[in-house]
């Protein structure tokens, strides 16, 4: 490695740690997606069981473990899962990754591009929010490209021996979210194989092997996670696997047609499409029209050599890229099953070309450059005045509307002119500050055009949503001060849920009140406390009203959960006066004051 890869790597790793760690835990869970995998590190840290634990007492985890076992080994020195320990594996996946990724092709096509390349990948959107996010797909990504990294260094070696790290890799992806951990490694490889001349049996003979060794430790732990679980554990690996590809699920399951994920890719790499979209005025239509004037046949002749040509002249590294890009991306458009999410191993070497784009946009199309820059300036700016606007209380925009959007907008008016600045706040506005002065001092220099100038702006946005709006906005939403307010209402009593869709909980309560909810239709307790949504209470009172007596303690502050509604507190008893018959469940209890509902007589106590 020579002195310039040392130095752009160092400063690769300052940047993704200083654009990233800092505002990892700052943010509060305010979705079902980042408590719900939290909680399984939690149980393991609670129970000891780390191959198959459970939350509420009897749900499993629907994915293997080995992210779990990231959040709970990262959070051994804090003591207890936290929002920052939590999603410290997705960070440090990144990172990893990305030094690894512009280390590879540093090597072997362009040191800077390499480093351009990697700084376009983690700066686009759907990188840029996976690897800050307690969810499975930046670890599982970061496990499917080293894999594919390494599986190349193999090919380089002839193939001879046993590819060591890539079937480690191969095993950590497939013990983070199933079989794709080794098949999109292997059949990118094996893809590759066949295209650089080899026969499909040498290609399936090659391929075989590292990805039966890869299959060794998962197995262990899918045996191991049998004998705890049983038939319902090999259910939901049967359906999570093989359901899940064959549109065979017994819920609806992101089902979306295949151009979502072309739709999904071009705002998941925003702001680059921009750049790509601007560029598209730049094209010489005349020029194209006439070749298409041609004739069919002439066309598909003088394509078949463009891409012949292309193919014989491209280095071996960037057609690795374009195989992987290509064959990931029509694996995934064959389930019915699609989220933005499952692309993201292409991300790292799609950018790969974007970056020769960036090079080629600066140097011939600078005009289309400035105008990108001029785009995300003007997008930086606006956030600030609308910031800056709200934050004195010059204007009330909510006046303006009406309905549950006006509710909405007062709510999160009154939220950023209230929230006092923050030292983490402070730096990532003044961290945008420093950014933008990089890009007024490469703008003065009108001869020249600076690359870092785009960087600038994206870097200085981004501190400026992960420092100081995000945290604002979205720690509102959060249910966290209003799990802690049931926690110190109701002591040490037990607590159960109620929601009447199937398989969803209450998932930020129960982590902030430490895996403390139990499923009421699995216990049907004697007395307790109950917390469920407003809309399902009618419903679940109907029920049971008959048999319990309900009084309302207390009520969410707003409706922005789970369930999509308020939440609700009740304690609950049996009703003293129902009759019970020995010989049918709780089910069939019959109450003689079938008009006792306690919450029409017991005041009404909203949290503030």
């Amino acid at each position: 490695m020579d002195k310039e890869t040392r130095g752009l790597l160092f400063l690769l790793f300052i940047i993704l740690c200083g654009t990233l760690l800092p505002f990892i835990g700052i943010v509060d869970f305010h979705t079902k997606g980042e408590p719900r995998e939290a909680m399984v590190a939690l149980s393991m840290l609670e129970t000891g069981n780390w191959i198959l634990p459970t939350n509420f007492g009897v749900d499993i985890a629907y994915k293997p473990p080995f992210f779990h076992w990231m959040i709970a080994l990262a959070s051994l020195p804090f003591g207890e899962v936290t929002e920052f320990s939590s999603r410290l594996p997705s960070t440090v996946a990144l990172i990893v990754m990305s030094l690894f990724f512009f280390i590879f092709f540093a090597k072997r096509v362009d040191t800077m591009r390499s480093f351009i390349a990697t700084l376009i990948m983690v700066t686009t959107f759907e990188v840029h929010r996976a690897a800050m996010n307690t969810r499975v797909d930046m670890v599982l990504t970061a496990m499917i490209v080293l894999a594919i990294l390494e599986l190349y260094k193999w090919y380089e070696h002839g193939m001879k021996g046993i590819p060591f790290w890539s079937i480690i890799f191969m095993s950590c992806g497939t013990l983070t979210k199933g079989p794709v951990g080794f098949l999109l490694p292997c059949g990118s490889m094996g893809l590759f194989l066949l295209l650089n001349g080899r026969n499909f049996f040498y290609a399936l003979f090659k391929m075989a092997y590292p990805a039966i060794l890869a299959c060794v430790l998962p197995t262990v732990w899918y045996y191991l996670a049998y004998l705890q679980g049983g038939d319902e554990f090999l259910r939901l690996v049967v359906e999570e696997n093989f359901g899940r590809f064959f549109g065979k699920m017994s819920y609806e399951s992101h089902e979306n047609p295949a151009i979502y994920n072309v739709l999904t890719l071009i705002t998941g790499y925003i702001p680059w499409t921009i750049l790509l979209i601007l560029s598209l005025f730049t094209l010489h239509y005349k020029r194209s029209w006439k070749y298409l004037g041609n004739g069919i046949n002439t066309k598909a002749v003088k394509f078949w050599r463009a891409v012949k040509e292309w193919f014989e002249e491209i280095d071996r590294p960037r057609l690795y890229a374009a195989t992987t890009t290509v064959l990931i991306f029509v694996f995934y458009c064959i389930p019915k099953s699609k989220r933005s999410v499952y692309l993201l191993p292409i991300y790292p070497f799609i950018a790969v070309y974007v970056a020769d784009f960036l090079v080629w946009i600066v140097m011939d199309r600078t005009k289309i450059y400035k105008i990108f820059n001029g785009i995300i300036f003007c997008a930086t700016m606006i956030l600030l005045i609308v910031w800056g606007t709200l934050k004195t209380g010059v204007i009330e925009p909510e006046r303006y509307l009406s309905g549950r959007t006006a509710v909405k907008l007062a709510r999160y008016t009154q939220v950023i002119e209230d929230a006092p600045f923050t030292i983490i706040g402070l730096v990532g506005l003044g961290m945008c500050i420093l950014c933008f002065a990089l890009f007024f001092r490469n703008a003065m220099q009108r001869k020249r055009v600076f690359i870092s100038s785009s960087f600038a702006l994206i870097f200085g946005l981004q501190f400026l949503l992960d420092g100081m709006l995000q945290p604002m906005i979205l720690n509102d939403k959060s249910m966290k001060n209003f799990s802690y307010s049931i926690g110190q209402t109701i002591g040490n009593a037990p607590l159960y849920q109620y929601i009447s869709v199937d398989m969803l909980r209450f998932y930020i309560t129960n982590f902030y009140l430490d895996d403390r909810v139990r499923l009421f239709e699995e216990e049907y307790p004697d007395n307790g406390y109950l917390i469920i949504g407003e809309r399902d209470f009618e419903k679940f009172n109907n029920k049971y009203g008959d048999s319990y007596i309900f009084e309302e303690i207390m009520r969410s502050p707003h409706s922005d959960t789970e369930v999509r509604d308020f939440i609700k507190l009740y304690s609950f008893s049996k009703d003293p006066n129902a009759v019970y018959d020995d010989n049918d469940d709780d089910d069939d209890i019959e109450s003689t004051d079938s008009n006792n509902n306690a919450s029409d007589n017991v005041p009404f106590y909203e949290l503030q």
